[in-house]
């Protein structure tokens, strides 16, 4: 907790000591929440007694409680196997939508050509021969139009030789048809 005096420095917790100091030791522990009730828990000198308010009959008699045992595992068994059931279930219907969906588009199957293939070739393809001319030019030029741009050249050299490969190109076009 910290102390009155400004200039004081703060000082560390260990693990035992409560945050809120003595205050810590005026609340009481447990509660409803923890199962044991406020008027069973002994009271500490000093402090008022707490009032307890009347119990009140209830209209209601409680539940009986439930005899020990794998009651509640069951429930949790049952549980599960409605869900396992209702995926399954799912997957089914979707399932069989899909094949009525798929087969609703088609209604007659279609009809198989009957081609023979044709023969095996006997004849060994001959190995290409080498490029055009042009085309070798167009690759030159494309070469030098690259290894300007790389080397960050944007003059007219670069233009130039754009121009010229975009000329080789279409001649290469040309002679391979």
């Amino acid at each position: 907790m910290a102390s009155d005096n400004p200039d004081e420095a703060p000082k560390r917790l260990s693990s035992d000591e409560s945050l809120w100091g003595n205050q810590e030791k005026k609340r009481k522990r447990g509660g409803p929440a923890f199962g044991v009730r406020v008027d069973e828990v002994p009271e500490e000198p000093g402090d008022p007694p707490v009032p307890v308010p009347a119990e009140r009959p209830d209209p209601d008699p409680p539940d009986p409680p439930d005899p020990p045992g794998p009651r509640p595992r069951r429930r949790l068994l049952r549980v599960d196997l409605l869900i396992a059931a209702a995926a399954v279930a799912l997957l089914l219907v979707g399932f069989l939508l899909g094949v009525a969906v798929t087969r609703a588009g088609t209604e007659e199957p279609q009809p198989v050509a009957n081609t023979a293939a044709p023969p095996p070739s006997t004849s060994i393809p001959a190995p290409p021969g080498p490029p055009p001319r042009e085309c070798l030019i167009a690759m030159e030029r494309a070469d030098a139009a690259i290894a300007y741009l790389v080397g960050n050249i944007r003059d007219q050299r670069l233009s130039d030789t754009i121009q010229e490969f975009v000329e080789s190109r279409r001649a290469c076009q040309a002679a391979v048809r």
